[in-house]
């Protein structure tokens, strides 16, 4: 390394550390949170700042009523598909609902049996 390349590195170095030592520290602590709530099942993601894979029992609820069921009352809500029963145009029915998408699966009752 040549003693005029060797210069301008010590030269280029004490710049910057003059510049680093002439900054005022800036305040690291801070924090930054967005939250969007619009009451609806998207998948699996963040809710509320927390990781969710699956509906609650009353967010699938509020699904079913969102898409014309009436007198929504959960069954079961444990494992892949809660289960609801509610009103219906076709008289009273049992929903099966996919506890991870929203989708509903099944709907039986009343002579009635399809998948959706």
């Amino acid at each position: 390394m040549t003693s005029h390349s060797f210069r301008a590195m010590a030269l280029a170095f004490a710049c910057l550390a003059g510049c680093l030592l002439a900054a005022p520290a800036a305040d690291a602590n801070v924090t930054i949170s967005i939250t969007v709530n619009i009451g609806n099942w998207h998948g699996p993601g963040f809710y509320d700042g927390h990781w969710r894979d699956k509906l609650t029992c009353a967010e699938g609820r509020r699904l079913l009523r969102q898409r014309g069921y009436s007198n929504v009352q959960s069954l079961e809500c444990q494992g892949r598909y809660y289960l609801y029963r509610a009103s219906s145009q076709h008289g009273q029915v049992i929903i099966e609902l996919n506890a991870r998408t929203g989708k509903v699966q099944r709907v039986m009752g009343d002579g009635l049996s399809k998948p959706m």
